[in-house]
């Protein structure tokens, strides 16, 4: 199975893979979930790459 991409890829440009894990919270209600935002206002789901000697339950 192929990795997903996001995006198109450039041409004579290597990349890093870098593995993350995120997690959907929802509330009691199950009607809404967490975010946070970033400083730039973006919005993303709590979570974020894999450190060195995490596993996926770690981190």
């Amino acid at each position: 199975m192929a990795n997903p991409t996001f995006g198109e890829k450039k041409a004579n440009t290597d990349y890093v893979a870098r593995y993350g894990v995120y997690a959907v919270i929802p509330d009691a209600e199950q009607k809404q979930i967490v975010l946070v935002q970033a400083p730039n206002g973006a919005w993303f789901l709590p979570g974020g790459e894999i450190e060195a000697g995490e596993n996926h339950q770690e981190a």
